[in-house]
């Protein structure tokens, strides 16, 4: 049984001869997609980022907070 690698693991060269679409589509096919374990990292990436940024944004928003309440104060 011959074994066909899947449509988007398959590596083309391009022709020499062949258009620029064929060349568009052959680099497609090769860099512009993430890999499951890069999508899984990539997620975790961003949920850290997004974590940090809520907190950060809650320290701004207390801070904010803080210096209104001195200006109450004076």
């Amino acid at each position: 049984m011959a074994r066909f690698p899947s449509k988007g693991y398959r590596k083309t060269r391009a022709n020499p001869r062949a258009g620029a679409r064929q060349a568009a589509c052959s680099k497609r096919r090769s860099g512009f997609f993430y890999k499951a374990s890069e999508l899984s990292t990539i997620s975790v990436v961003q949920r850290i980022l997004d974590v940090l940024r809520l907190s950060l944004r809650q320290r701004i928003i207390n801070l904010l907070h803080n210096v209104l309440q001195l200006l109450k104060l004076h």
